[in-house]
């Protein structure tokens, strides 16, 4: 009897540690936004955007072990993010909050496509914009523990964005998310972008990631 229950406490103790070796819980780096954040470029093309450059350097660090872009992508616009997560859309064998539940890293890179689409960006665009801001970083931090960080807009997509950009960072520190002033970007260098566009080029891309990788 008493060999029994040493082979069982054994073989119990053996299962918890082969658990232990074999699972590794996810901690994903989750990418929130439009076309800046799915690096498309004037043609359409994809190529390494900040976010991808985010991902290999944190994995490099044994930071995160997966990385979700599912909704990262061009002309996504920042309703459908908000319905995505409301709904808890389904990707692929999981959803929209669990992903964000298993983030440690969520970047939110959103209304550049949108603002550039407007033929003026006044009080009333920038007001209703700005509730929307707040109701998806709002979401993004009930559903995850990790560190958000939120893009600000540049002056190459609207002249009258400084006031924008300060309402931004405040709705930022209220729900305890990082906001990242990119407003210099465009003074800095005007080889961040293509030209006649408010498109980030790879050169831009990098300075992004060197930008957010401070806030890391």
């Amino acid at each position: 009897m008493k060999t029994k229950i040493i082979v069982m406490i054994i073989t119990a103790v053996s299962c918890l540690f082969i658990y232990k070796i074999a699972y590794k819980p996810k901690k994903a780096f989750v990418a929130l936004g439009d076309g800046i954040c799915s690096a498309s470029s004037i043609g359409g093309a994809s190529m390494t955007s900040f976010n991808d450059l985010t991902y290999k350097k944190l994995e490099n660090q044994n930071k995160v072990n997966s990385y979700n872009k599912f909704l990262c992508q061009n002309k996504l616009n920042i309703n459908k993010l908000i319905d995505n997560i409301k709904s808890n859309k389904k990707v692929d064998n999981t959803s929209v909050q669990n992903i964000l539940d298993n983030a440690v890293v969520v970047t939110i890179s959103v209304g550049f496509d949108e603002i550039s689409s407007y033929k003026r960006f006044d009080r009333i665009k920038q007001k209703e914009l700005l509730e929307k801001f707040n109701e998806l970083i709002f979401l993004t931090r009930k559903y995850t523990k990790g560190k958000i960080i939120v893009l600000g807009m540049y002056s190459r997509i609207s002249n009258n964005i400084d006031e924008f950009n300060r309402s931004l960072k405040q709705i930022c520190l209220n729900n305890n998310a990082q906001y990242i002033d990119t407003s210099s970007i465009s003074k800095k260098d005007t080889n961040f972008f293509y030209e006649n566009s408010y498109k980030l080029s790879i050169k831009g891309h990098q300075e992004m990631f060197s930008m957010i990788m401070e806030k890391i």
